[in-house]
């Protein structure tokens, strides 16, 4: 990715097969030691969703455009952990092929 990109996102940890925004806490109450221990037993991931910058603050830019931007930028370099592109769709036919969540 550029080095001036701002993506904005979530960090998520996946457990199980799911989401475990406890183990993102448990990440953020560590200090020194203990917080290398956990990143290692449970890595974080950036799951971005939109651009906010990029040589310039892009806040002002309607959501399809800071959407659009990133989607192009992601097809140009490799899509894979720690950085992902979360999908999108305003297509409820689209969702319906998405994995459900348990």
């Amino acid at each position: 990715m550029p080095a001036d990109a701002g993506l904005h996102g979530e960090l998520v940890v996946r457990e199980r097969n799911r989401l475990a925004f406890e183990r993102v806490q448990q990440r953020l109450a560590r200090r020194g030691a203990g917080a290398a221990d956990v990143a290692r037993q449970w890595p974080a991931h950036h799951v971005a969703s939109d651009l906010v910058r990029m040589s310039a603050d892009l806040t002002g830019w309607p959501y399809e455009r800071r959407r659009t931007t990133p989607e192009t930028l992601f097809a140009d370099h490799v899509r894979q952990a720690p950085v992902t592109l979360c999908p999108s769709t305003t297509d409820p036919a689209v969702t319906r092929g998405w994995p459900k969540r348990s």
